[in-house]
């Protein structure tokens, strides 16, 4: 059962494993229209829910998301010296 919140005004659907687990498996090869068509949801909600291609292969991966992020600050902070 999908659990929702009424906020600001705009009413919020909380995402499931099961609508997780689906996503994992069709974001790197399914378009996010798709997505959102076979979960009822907005394409703008599979982009937020999906973040970004990286993070979903580290969810199917179970490489932590920290380690993920670690990674992305560090070349953030290389392109920064390099562009001084």
């Amino acid at each position: 059962m999908n659990k929702a919140v009424q906020k600001s005004g705009i009413l919020k659907k909380f995402w499931t494993p099961e609508e997780t687990d689906l996503l994992k498996a069709l974001y790197s090869n399914t378009g996010a229209g798709e997505i959102a068509d076979r979960l009822g949801r907005s394409v703008r909600s599979v982009y937020s829910q999906g973040r970004n291609k990286e993070e979903i292969e580290a969810f199917k991966s179970n490489r932590p998301l920290i380690e993920l992020k670690r990674n992305q600050i560090k070349l953030s902070r290389t392109i920064k010296m390099l562009e001084k």
